[in-house]
């Protein structure tokens, strides 16, 4: 039984998915639809009437990881209705926290395919998923690694059958 394995997350399960990758070698493939570059916030905090505090999505060892935080500009009406992009890029302009709280996807040990929707309207996920392939590239990352863009939503891309048919594609060379 090999101890080698792959790991498909999509959206915040994508966060999970690359921070796992990042520190676990047996991770030889990691797939993420609607990917995001940096860790961030957790369930908004008091500010929006929903939990107590602000603190990171995940945390390692039992300590919460890094994270940006979510501007405290956030119009209530866009919460509610899951229009959310707006605020995840107005958080994204804050270079130096976005830095500190970038996945160390240049960590990986295997083979990276990113998925993204330019249309989506809850995070910009093509822009953070360019991110993260200019920054493989700068490590001069040694592991295939794609971002294949498509032009719709954000679940739009998991009922794509191109999409599914390059994920099995992907798989088949890196780790099956």
């Amino acid at each position: 039984m090999s101890d080698q394995f792959g790991i498909i997350g999509g959206s915040k399960g994508s966060e999970a998915a690359l921070l796992l990758s990042s520190r676990y070698s047996q991770v030889k493939v990691v797939i993420c639809f609607s990917p995001s570059n940096v860790v961030w916030q957790g369930i908004p905090g008091k500010r929006f009437g929903i939990g107590d505090d602000v603190k990171s999505s995940w945390s390692y060892g039992g300590k919460g990881l890094t994270f940006l935080p979510y501007p405290s500009t956030v119009n209530k009406r866009d919460l509610i209705t899951l229009r959310l992009r707006k605020m995840h890029e107005d958080a994204l302009l804050d270079s130096a926290g976005v830095k500190k709280a970038a996945i160390p996807v240049e960590n990986i040990q295997g083979g990276i395919l990113l998925i993204s929707g330019e249309g989506d309207r809850l995070w910009p996920t093509t822009p953070m998923s360019e991110d993260i392939m200019r920054r493989l590239q700068s490590k001069g990352f040694q592991y295939p690694s794609d971002h294949l863009v498509f032009k719709t939503g954000h679940n739009g891309i998991v009922m794509n059958k191109d999409s599914w048919r390059r994920v099995f594609s992907f798989l088949e060379k890196n780790l099956i």
